[in-house]
């Protein structure tokens, strides 16, 4: 146990060493710690430097003419309808023809299950009829394949040879939208070594 006297000396001393150590700071300038620091030693003083060369980034940025062109590739096997859930895919799907797509854009439907399928084929959407009719070859959910095999690779075939016509004209820039549940074996190896 401490005496009270103790305590109040060594609060006094306490205090005595705040102060002391607030004075230190006050009076040092922020170059002086700087340069006096270890990680500073090696920098000479900035006075007597050189003049740094520029070092500003400049940027430039040269883009391709955007592309006009989309590929909706959209897997029918049952599994796109577990939980009821084809409608939500069927609806998003439309929207994106009716309302997202660019004016004057020219867009194909391919659906694929085990095999795929040409549902639309190229054509140029410039008007709310050509919207209108591109998104009603959307298949519903009638459509949909009974079985839950499906083949990605054959869809994007399907887009490149039937829907592009294979020019490589037409196939560079295309847009290809892939709506598949996309479980880890949606592609082997190879699948992604043909379509990379």
């Amino acid at each position: 146990m401490c005496s009270a006297r103790a305590e109040a000396r060594w609060t006094s001393f306490c205090s005595i060493q705040v102060r002391k150590r607030r004075e230190e700071i006050q009076q040092t300038s922020a170059n002086t710690v700087y340069f006096n620091s270890a990680d500073f030693t090696s920098v000479v003083n900035p006075s007597r430097a050189r003049a740094a060369p520029d070092l500003t980034p400049s940027f430039h940025v040269r883009r391709a003419p955007p592309s006009n062109r989309y590929v909706l590739l959209l897997e029918t096997s049952s599994s796109m309808d577990s939980s009821r859930q084809w409608r939500w895919v069927q609806r998003a799907a439309q929207r994106v023809i009716r309302h997202e797509l660019p004016v004057d854009a020219r867009m194909a439907v391919v659906a694929f299950d085990n095999s795929s399928r040409t549902e639309h084929r190229s054509t140029r959407v410039s008007s709310d009829f050509d919207r209108s009719r591109l998104s009603d070859s959307v298949p519903d959910r009638y459509r949909l394949s009974r079985s839950d095999a499906r083949c990605v690779l054959c869809a994007f075939r399907q887009a490149v040879h039937d829907v592009l016509g294979g020019e490589e004209e037409e196939e560079a820039g295309t847009h290809v939208i892939l709506v598949t549940r996309g479980t880890p074996d949606t592609l082997s190896l190879t699948d992604e070594q043909v379509i990379g």
